[in-house]
């Protein structure tokens, strides 16, 4: 079963599941007329229980429903504890692939009929998964026991996304065609009241809920694809999470591109002009959705209520025929039978799923393995429904899983893949061949002694001369702004001193922060897939001479630690990482940087750098230093987490006192405050360093800031002529329309030999042409991709280049270039500017906040959105109040922040049971040989003396941590 090419869930066009607050009852209940089903749209309920007065199947009456949405049963009976008298609950929605909403607006009645049938038995399945795996009630002492229970859940079938703007033919029309989308999607409200198994009403462990929010989208997808699959449609994209595309009429490569655009039209309200974005962060941390949220879709769903269904269908058909895919709809075919797979198909289904569900974690739960597996049948393209007997088959696979200890909270189930497993014990392997080899040092020049002898401090100064020993391996670690780039200058002295020029080679897993060490030490530099793929195709050649310094190490997942730290020692040559893993975590799966530090670290003794150099503002640079503070002493367990909360309180007193910090309850004044803050500082031949960096947390935010900066770059006349159209794609995937003037700053999304720029490479649009060009196009004088040309700025001074956007494009014709005003945090991870104005929408972690205050040298501005009242300047109470307020918000944030896992920080399950081949090299795993694990007796180590009560493994392994005691440690009974 080999996997098609995958497509990148796109936010607006796709989306898994979201999870929010439960409106009020009668936002639910609605009267469109575009139904084909209409007693789906009335809603139905989903689970029975009769102290809740619900039966299965059955249509939802609003008085039950608002009572079970006050906590309260339909026969008055309440839990014994938070009454409340407003809205409870959580409000499931399940959206249809755009696609699949289009098939539907324009399919005739019986297909309407199908599709909507497959999204109700698609909802209905991903339902029965939540109530068998994350409808839990708390109970034991401190509600440490997780038990199930007995919910309901009430689904409405909903065909219509808010009211946005849309564009016909390439101008805004105006309020003409201001309406909603096609957008099938379910609403499944379930009341926080619960049944025990006692039949008492009890309050159900919420906080379970976003922890199986992937996995229920994932299944709910799998299985709506293969309903499609039997009502005929041709599904086809497979993307991460399940997520799929519903093919148009003709499989051809042009109506296919018209297909994709008519998803792009028709998803106006999150990428059209109105877009927004951003959400209460308190949906994140597992706490309450904010109230405030289901308030505001409550008031947008009045606009979506004033269409009467001809009208809607209507604007439908007119905006279809503009964008000239009326026609385009697929009428199903034949429906496609079940097919069972077989041995061979069943273990490449249960590899994919592995794979998938390894590709970011290493340590695995139960949902986990289920969205893995729900999303590997979809790319498999295989026509069967995921089955909790397949996933009991996934959790058994030996071959595949190593089962690992439960989890401290509640003891759920855990794995890692054996293929991780393999990969982290290599690393560690690795590493420590590396740390006892022998590289013969430099001497030390006295050109090089004056180097050292420069460094701003001591601590620099150090660790530029660990860099320089004979040892293989070497760490630099430290915060940002400690200066860990800038010691790098006399340790790549020395060793091209000694072993002659290009014997030192630079790396970053990005562009970006490579070049950057090219142009500062003209060294030859890579990123780390090219280095690898350089290696394998003996176009670079590492020697026992050869010094490879990887920059931003921290970024590395373990699977590229493995191939970086193999490469070096098979070619005995010496390895220097630099980088910080408090910073931004590895996109990949688990951290090798992480892994690399574990290995004995009284033997590494890597250098961590601690004083902050690259700010030369002192306010700038305690709010810095402070930040530091906090995330130690709210991360690390011996760190004196006494001073957490003073670090937050001064860190908020400082952004409040300089007016560094602006608050604001919509996105669309926070994004007037950034674009004010930019434009401000533009001038017309500027190209790059601005003096003013914008940071934002996602590309759709990025999108949205672009696009409202370029309109007030029209009006300021930055912007020359008319835009030249272009189709071009994120660094996501994601399919975009991007408009380009004389004036504009675009940056380079891939790297080009010929004109010498790379991944991260900013330039200045001096010229636009999109009529013939004859040279291009050899002398034949046909329509070429439009030309343009640049500005780059150099080190060495600005240069001019010309190219045609199609020198640029992907497989599918889209240009792999984007505006340059706007970065996102990843993006910016390894870069150092004057200036930085931060978007923190509710989305952003303590870890983006951290990386984003710290590239300023001078100053950096916060502009919040959505905030509440209690961050606002005008709050009751003053500054004083307000300080308070973002200071708690600091500490909440960097309590809840976490470092990737990594499987050696948890026991393996043989270990637990008392096997006697345990892994003594297994880096904060508390787990010891342990002779006997039956009865009450308690255990005695045999080093020390000291008593581990208890038989149950995971209470031997809380006690041997609490205590202290050496790893490696044999117990005896007593």
């Amino acid at each position: 079963m080999e996997a098609p090419p995958r497509i990148v869930a796109r936010r607006g066009l796709f989306m898994v599941l979201s999870i929010k607050a439960a409106a009020h009852a009668a936002y639910y209940f609605q009267a469109s007329g575009l139904e084909a089903k209409r007693e789906c749209a009335d809603g139905r309920w989903i689970g029975e229980s009769d102290p809740l007065g619900v039966n299965d199947g059955s249509a939802v009456d609003a008085w039950t429903f608002d009572q079970l949405l006050r906590r309260r049963s339909a026969f008055g009976a309440s839990p014994n504890f938070n009454r409340s008298e407003g809205s409870t609950g959580r409000d499931f929605v399940f959206s249809a692939p755009k696609s699949v909403s289009l098939v539907w607006a324009f399919a005739p009645e019986d297909s309407k009929r199908a599709i909507e049938t497959a999204q109700n038995d698609a909802v209905k399945a991903s339902v029965e998964l939540f109530f068998a795996e994350a409808c839990r009630e708390r109970c034991g002492k401190a509600g440490q026991t997780l038990r199930k229970a007995i919910g309901v859940a009430a689904a409405f079938m909903h065909v219509a996304a808010r009211t946005a703007l849309h564009v016909e033919k390439g101008q805004v029309q105006g309020d003409d065609l201001s309406f909603p989308d096609p957008n099938l999607h379910t609403h499944v409200v379930v009341p926080d009241i619960v049944v025990s198994e006692g039949g008492r009403l009890k309050i159900g462990y919420t906080a379970l809920h976003r922890h199986w929010s992937m996995a229920l989208g994932a299944w709910y997808h799998a299985t709506l694809a293969y309903h499609l699959r039997a009502a005929g449609f041709e599904i086809c994209g497979a993307g991460t999470n399940g997520l799929f595309d519903v093919r148009g009429r003709s499989n051809s490569p042009d109506e296919w591109r018209l297909w994709t655009e008519a998803v792009s039209g028709f998803s106006a309200r999150t990428t059209g002009p109105t877009g927004a974005f951003g959400r209460r962060r308190p949906l994140l941390q597992g706490a309450r959705p904010s109230r405030g949220i289901a308030k505001a879709f409550e008031r947008t769903r009045a606009h979506v209520l004033q269409f009467d269904a001809g009208t809607l269908r209507d604007l439908w058909d007119r905006y279809a025929t503009d964008l000239g895919v009326r026609d385009l709809v697929r009428i199903p075919r034949s429906a496609k039978t079940p097919t069972a797979p077989n041995r061979e198909e069943k273990d490449q289904l249960l590899r994919c799923a592995v794979e998938d569900a390894s590709a970011t974690e290493a340590v695995l739960q139960r949902q986990d393995l289920c969205r893995g597996l729900a999303a590997a049948i979809v790319a498999g393209d295989l026509h069967m429904l995921p089955n909790l007997n397949l996933l009991k088959l996934l959790e058994d696979n030996s071959k595949l899983l190593e089962r690992l200890g439960p989890s401290r909270a509640y003891g759920f189930e855990q794995w890692t893949a054996k293929a991780n497993a393999e990969d982290e014990f290599a690393v560690r392997d690795h590493a420590e061949k590396l740390f006892a080899a022998r590289f013969e040092p430099p001497l030390m020049t006295s050109k090089v002694a004056a180097e050292l002898d420069a460094l701003g401090n001591d601590d620099q100064r150090r660790a530029a001369r660990r860099a320089i020993s004979g040892r293989g391996l070497e760490i630099i670690s430290g915060p940002p702004g400690t200066g860990k780039t800038t010691l790098l200058g006399p340790v790549i002295q020395a060793f091209e001193a000694a072993n002659g020029a290009g014997s030192v080679i630079a790396a970053a897993e990005a562009w970006q922060p490579a070049v950057a060490m090219k142009r500062a030490f003209g060294i030859p530099a890579y990123s780390l897939a090219q280095l690898v793929r350089d290696h394998a195709d003996r176009k670079l050649h590492l020697g026992p001479k050869s010094v490879l310094i990887i920059d931003e190490a921290g970024l590395l997942p373990t699977k590229r630690m493995r191939e970086i730290l193999r490469l070096v020692a098979d070619r005995g040559g010496k390895l220097i990482l630099v980088g910080d893993d408090g910073q931004l975590n590895p996109i990949g799966a688990g951290s090798g940087m992480r892994l690399v530090q574990s290995v004995d670290p009284a033997q590494t003794d890597n250098t961590s750098l601690t004083k902050i150099v690259r700010q030369n503002d002192d306010i700038q640079r305690a709010i810095v230093e402070d930040l530091v503070s906090l995330r130690l002493s709210t991360s690390q367990p011996s760190a004196n987490r006494a001073s957490a909360p003073e670090a937050a309180r001064r860190i908020a007193a400082a952004f409040v006192a300089e007016k560094r910090w602006a608050s604001f309850q919509t996105s669309e004044d926070a994004t007037a405050r950034i674009v004010a803050e930019v434009i401000d500082s533009m001038s017309t031949d500027d190209i790059q360093p601005r003096p003013v960096v914008a940071l934002a947390r996602s590309n759709r935010e990025v999108h949205h800031v672009t696009r409202l900066l370029r309109k007030a770059m029209r009006e300021r006349q930055l912007l020359v002529g008319e835009d030249v159209d272009v189709r071009a794609v994120t660094p996501m995937g994601v399919t975009v329309r991007l408009k380009i003037a004389v004036g504009d700053r675009i940056r380079f999304l891939v790297r080009h030999r010929k004109l010498g720029v790379y991944n991260g490479t900013c330039a200045k649009v001096t010229s636009t042409f999109t009529g013939v060009d004859a040279a291009a196009s050899a002398g034949r004088k046909t329509p070429s991709s439009p030309r343009l040309t640049v500005t780059i700025e150099e080190p060495s001074g600005p240069r001019k280049a010309s190219f045609l956007i199609s020198e640029f494009y992907d497989e599918k014709g889209r240009a792999r270039i984007a505006p340059a005003y706007v970065a996102t945090v990843y993006g910016s991870q390894g870069i150092t500017t004057d200036r930085v104005v931060v978007l923190k929408s509710s989305f952003m972690t303590f870890r983006e906040f951290y990386v984003a205050t710290t590239r300023a040298r001078s100053r950096c501005d916060v502009v919040e959105v959505n905030a509440t009242r209690k961050f606002l300047e005008n709050v009751d109470g003053g500054r004083e109040a307000r300080v308070k307020a973002i200071a708690g918000d600091f500490m909440s944030a960097a309590r809840s922040d976490r470092l990737k896992a990594i499987a050696q920080d948890h026991p393996r399950r043989n270990e637990l049971e008392g096997s006697e081949n345990v892994r003594q090299d297994a880096p904060n795993n508390w787990i010891f040989r342990v002779l006997v694990l039956d009865g009450d007796e308690g255990f005695k180590p045999l080093n020390n003396g000291r008593d581990i009560p208890g038989a149950h493994a995971p209470k031997i392994c809380r006690t041997a941590q609490r205590q202290n005691i050496q790893r490696g440690s044999v117990y005896r009974r007593t």
